[in-house]
């Protein structure tokens, strides 16, 4: 039966993908790769017993995928002001690759971003940097976060709509 939803599904994956045509980093085969995860997780998850339609389930978890990957592309990215040895007279990697305009400006914003985490209470703190991967993190869902700091998925989401609007605020101010 997955096998069947799976192959009689898989132009949504398409249609979602296209749709996200917009996130940097991320290429249409990238999103047709994660969109694919996504509804191989909605297969698992279908429960027929539940009265939801199986394409209500496969587009969020599909979505939800793309913007997994999307989240791990746009974290994973190098800090180009980092020195390759350590020393202070070392190279820097963004002198190593030939760092652009748009690559001083990212660093900017990492240098922003980092003041801005430092601001918050450590659980804001713990929530956000799961959440998107920050410093060793893996990427979490919120779900998953709640299992670990044993709360539920509606107080994480309170959390990180509270935490990113005081890192709006303290962006604004630098």
């Amino acid at each position: 039966m997955k096998k069947a939803l799976v192959e009689n599904n898989i132009k949504l994956v398409y249609y979602i993908a296209k749709r996200f045509d917009n996130i940097k980093g991320m290429d249409y085969v990238d999103r047709i790769s994660a969109g694919n995860l996504g509804l191989l997780r909605a297969a698992e998850k279908f429960d027929p017993q539940k009265g939801v339609r199986f394409s209500t389930l496969a587009c969020l978890c599909i979505k939800n995928a793309i913007l997994q990957e999307a989240r791990k592309i746009r974290i994973s990215t190098i800090s180009l002001d980092e020195p390759i040895v350590g020393d202070v007279d070392s190279l820097y990697y963004g002198d190593a690759l030939g760092a652009a305009d748009a690559d001083i400006e990212r660093i900017d914003n990492i240098g922003m971003l980092k003041t801005a985490i430092a601001c918050l209470t450590s659980r804001e703190k713990r929530i956000i940097q799961s959440l998107y991967g920050f410093n060793g993190h893996v990427c979490k869902t919120q779900k998953d976060i709640a299992k670990d700091l044993n709360i539920s998925p509606a107080a994480v989401s309170r959390a990180v709509r509270k935490a990113l609007k005081k890192m709006c605020f303290i962006c604004k101010g630098l």
